[in-house]
């Protein structure tokens, strides 16, 4: 599609009071669990196991966790969720830190275990201590 001009008023309007149509939201569901269910089969089919981690910094809000379920456990898409304090990231962006990454790596270990052992995963929440 070809690119579209915007004033900057409206950008700015779009950024702060981030309004999206029902039928935006459907599609965005839609798109996205086609997308991550492509990734899945395209990884089983060369061998790999496929993972899809799933990052929650600090408290998971209500909506998150509602748009979450609809796009990944509505649609059956195995996943892990890694609750991560808030406060592990680097001080100068929003990536996590080292103590962050360990707990990450830990998690994916962990459920790659499991997988290879043959026990069935549960859309397991990795919760780390603060």
């Amino acid at each position: 599609m070809p690119a579209e001009q915007h004033s900057r008023l409206s950008s700015l309007t779009k950024l702060i009071v981030p309004f999206r149509a029902d039928k935006t939201v459907e599609r965005g569901v839609t798109v996205t669990r086609e997308v991550l269910q492509a990734i899945s089969k395209m990884a089983q089919a060369h061998g790999a196991v496929p993972l899809l981690v799933v990052l929650q910094f600090g408290p998971e809000e209500q909506p998150e966790q509602a748009l979450r379920r609809r796009v990944l456990d509505d649609a059956g898409i195995r996943y892990i969720f890694v609750d991560i304090d808030s406060s592990w990231r680097l001080p100068w962006d929003r990536h996590p830190n080292a103590r962050a990454a360990r707990a990450i790596a830990t998690a994916i270990t962990n459920e790659l275990r499991r997988r290879l052992a043959g026990s069935r995963p549960s859309n397991n929440v990795a919760d780390f201590d603060r």
